[in-house]
């Protein structure tokens, strides 16, 4: 059986499909890119994606169901090692696993657009 090559996580970063998720829109990352929406990523994120906080939006997901969320290919960041994420991207919390930041050095992060210059 042949081997299925994989692309290099600095591509993955790069070319990262990224799609506002949340609520029940359906969104299936297919088209173009809905407004964000309250929920999460309670419609699901394409396959090979994760939910993730989206930074700066001054609240928290999952924590706060109101909050937008975004799916993204993970690129994994933070961590003991200290992986930083490419330009353009910001290190948030891995919501698959059951490490968060506050509990632990070494919880490793997933890697999601940046909030824009002056955003809050």
């Amino acid at each position: 059986m042949a081997r299925r090559r994989r692309a290099p996580l600095a591509l993955l970063g790069a070319a990262a499909l990224l799609a506002a998720c949340g609520g029940d829109r359906g969104h299936r990352g297919d088209g173009a890119r809905p407004p964000a929406v309250t929920g999460g990523c309670g419609a699901g994120c394409p396959e090979g994606q994760a939910c993730v906080d989206v930074p700066g939006d001054a609240c928290t997901w999952p924590s706060d169901a109101g909050c937008p969320g975004a799916c993204v290919v993970p690129v994994s960041c933070g961590g003991f090692a200290a992986i930083r994420c490419p330009d353009g991207r910001a290190c948030v919390d891995d919501p698959r696993d059951d490490c968060a930041p506050p509990r632990g050095a070494d919880c490793g992060g997933l890697c999601a657009p940046a909030p824009a210059a002056g955003a809050r």
